[in-house]
């Protein structure tokens, strides 16, 4: 049983077997029994805890999620149809890490993440810009669809239209349609006899 001594795991204090730890001092036998310890194999918990440092890990997950959110935003922005549909838009990730000047394994972690979208798109439109033939005065207009540059309305000259009246007519044939009155009632003995 030479072979076979017993080491401590310095981040949950449980006794630990280390079978064969030859050549390795007595004061190493804690720093072993750590290492091979259950709770550094599920990396449960302890100031000793030798997790792998990844972005979902890194300040308890709060950097993937801001990469996560800046690329929402920029998926986003390259379906909005008001923004300039083939320009580049970037995610930047900078992680900093500055050791402590007192002790240097301690190291202060600073993540930022920025993004660049694509601008929107500007609008453009064309404007007449015009005199007033009667008073002088000059005013801009927005062209609007069908209109003609410079076409002017009868009232911009001075001319006046009135709705006249139209009579009644039947879409399909044409007719005018007169009012009937009882006058118009024709009785046919009458016109035969006379």
């Amino acid at each position: 049983m030479d072979n076979v001594k017993i080491g401590f795991c310095q981040c949950c204090g449980k006794a630990v077997k280390l079978i064969n730890p030859s050549g390795k001092k007595q004061s190493e036998w804690d720093t072993i029994a750590t290492d091979s310890c259950e709770c550094q194999k599920k990396r449960k918990r302890g100031p000793m805890h030798k997790e792998k440092l990844t972005l979902a890990t890194i300040c308890g997950g709060a950097v993937q999620e801001k990469v996560n959110r800046a690329l929402e935003k920029v998926a986003n922005n390259i379906l909005d149809p008001n923004v300039v549909p083939d320009k580049k838009r970037t995610v930047t990730l900078k992680i900093t890490l500055k050791p402590s000047a007192e002790d240097q394994e301690d190291v202060l972690v600073n993540a930022d993440v920025s993004y660049q979208l694509s601008p929107e798109m500007g609008v453009t439109t064309s404007l007449y810009v015009s005199k007033d033939l009667k008073n002088g005065n000059i005013s801009m207009m927005e062209h609007r669809r069908g209109e003609i540059k410079g076409q002017l309305d009868f009232s911009d000259v001075g001319i006046t239209t009135e709705d006249e009246e139209y009579e009644d007519f039947d879409t399909e044939t044409g007719e005018i349609m007169q009012e009937e009155t009882a006058t118009d009632i024709l009785d046919f003995r009458k016109v035969r006899e006379g």
